[in-house]
């Protein structure tokens, strides 16, 4: 569950890989206005890999679609385009 603008949304995930430091690069003035991706960054095996940012991925989705309940789902791997993501979170207030 994930708290975000007041909303509490549940997100299903195929699979949790782990938690990694990574060095973010912006993606440019071409894609810079692409909502819902913070970045990109290569890892250690040369594969780029792009980095979403959830909350406005959540705040996009209610701008589109208002704030009735829906299933909104990624297909980046089924609809077969091998783009791999990795979730951006703001570390939690302690």
């Amino acid at each position: 569950l994930v708290n975000a603008g007041g909303n509490r949304v549940a997100l299903v995930v195929d699979e949790i890989k782990g938690k990694l430091d990574v060095v973010m690069k912006n993606l440019g003035p071409h894609l810079r206005s692409v909502h819902g991706v913070a970045g990109g960054t290569v890892m250690g095996n040369g594969r780029v890999v792009l980095i979403l940012e959830l909350i406005e991925l959540l705040s996009t989705r209610s701008k589109l679609f208002g704030s009735a309940p829906a299933k909104t789902t990624l297909h980046a791997y089924r609809d077969g385009m091998d783009v791999p993501c990795l979730l951006y979170t703001s570390p939690s207030p302690r």
